[in-house]
């Protein structure tokens, strides 16, 4: 058992340092206030007030109009819609193209506010995100990601397992501290 941790170990170690390097950095500019990632910024303190609520016409509205603004911006297809209610109603979409993207409009009007696109690419929180998970590299990279994991299970059990035999053993020969 301790060859196959020291083989495993081995391998996943260059893997497993970058992903917990980029999973630091996501804590960090979450910490620090960055971008603030896909649950939007925390709610302000106190009680929080609800939004005020938009009736079903209103909402198939501002989705039909949205989504006009959409293929005015578009001709891929729409792989998704969000609408949002607070403030100013806004819609986010990302869309097929050649390459997936992701635009920001005025829900009222259509209009385009944001196209991520043509800010020359994704903010440092996708960035991030797609370095930590392995996106970067394709599905390779994902597939390495998710072996990554498997093998850090493996990597604790194996390691308990080793380190609970050595205890056992100091144990039997009188010795009860733990192996540190």
């Amino acid at each position: 058992m301790r060859q196959w941790h020291r083989r495993l170990s081995i391998f996943a170690a260059v893997f497993m340092f970058f992903i917990a390097l980029t999973g630091a950095l996501l804590q960090a500019e979450s910490m620090l206030g960055g971008d603030d990632g896909p649950g939007g910024p925390p709610p302000a303190a106190g009680v929080p007030q609800a939004p005020a609520g938009v009736s079903d016409e209103q909402a198939r509205a501002l989705l039909a109009s949205a989504l006009a603004g959409v293929h005015r911006q578009s001709t891929g297809a729409v792989l998704g819609i969000e609408l949002r209610f607070g403030g100013a109603p806004t819609a986010e979409a990302v869309v097929a193209e050649p390459q997936m993207r992701r635009i920001r409009l005025d829900a009222r009007t259509g209009q385009l506010l944001d196209d991520a696109s043509k800010r020359g690419g994704r903010d440092l929180h996708g960035i991030l995100l797609d370095l930590h998970r392995g996106a970067f590299a394709g599905s390779a990279g994902l597939w390495i990601s998710l072996l990554c994991g498997v093998v850090l299970v493996v990597l604790s059990v194996t390691g308990l397992t080793i380190y609970l035999q050595a205890w056992l053993r100091r144990r039997a020969a009188g010795q009860d501290r733990f192996v540190w």
